[in-house]
């Protein structure tokens, strides 16, 4: 058996020093209070939250991101939606317009005129 007073090689210096450091620090053999340290100026350890707990809440976190991020894509695709509804229903409305016809089954030329003027315009814009 190794004898306690002289270091062995294989305790580290840690260790060593922790077991002098309890011994003479503390009065009348009582253990040292929680948040003293060895050191002036260490904080004491903070309590550690089990794994499970720090499971939970990381899965907790992770599913409120995944809900956010549905909630984004949902407005997202109901916007584009409404867009696309819009857009469909000016196109049937032009559409209808343009298939217009007189009592004797000649096109409507107001139509056409407007459609074309507006594209016209549209085009004029765009460029300056």
């Amino acid at each position: 058996a190794a004898d306690d007073t002289q270091p062995n090689h294989e305790t580290s210096a840690r260790q060593r020093g922790a077991a002098s450091a309890s011994t003479s620090d503390s009065p009348a053999g009582h253990a040292r209070e929680e948040g003293q340290g060895s050191r002036p100026g260490k904080r004491p350890k903070q309590q550690k939250v089990p794994q499970l707990e720090r499971l939970a809440a990381k899965v907790q976190r992770e599913k409120a991101a995944a809900a956010a991020a549905h909630e984004a894509a949902a407005a997202e695709r109901a916007a584009r939606e409404a867009r696309i509804r819009e857009s469909q229903k000016h196109r049937s409305q032009d559409r209808h317009k343009m298939f217009m016809r007189t009592p004797k089954g000649q096109p409507l030329m107001k139509f056409r005129i407007d459609k074309i003027l507006g594209t016209l315009e549209r085009e004029r814009q765009g460029r300056q």
